[in-house]
């Protein structure tokens, strides 16, 4: 309960991780794996984006922000 009520949100987000890309796959791969789902249906897909495809939709979503904004 205090680390739901004391949860803040960061925005300074970089664009280097202190956790490597396999430990993120590993950890994200797992969690898929062992989510809960409907009947058992294991529907759940996520994407993950490193090195330059996280640059790119980083740039992307910029660009959209600045024209909305």
């Amino acid at each position: 309960m205090d680390a739901i009520a004391h949860r803040r949100s960061y925005y300074a987000l970089k664009n280097e991780s202190p956790i490597s890309d396999d430990v993120i796959r590993e950890i994200v791969e797992c969690t898929i794996k062992h989510v809960p789902s409907p009947f058992n249906s294991q529907s759940t897909r996520l994407v993950v984006l490193q090195g330059e495809h996280h640059q790119k939709v980083r740039e992307l979503t910029k660009d959209v922000l600045r024209l909305v904004l």
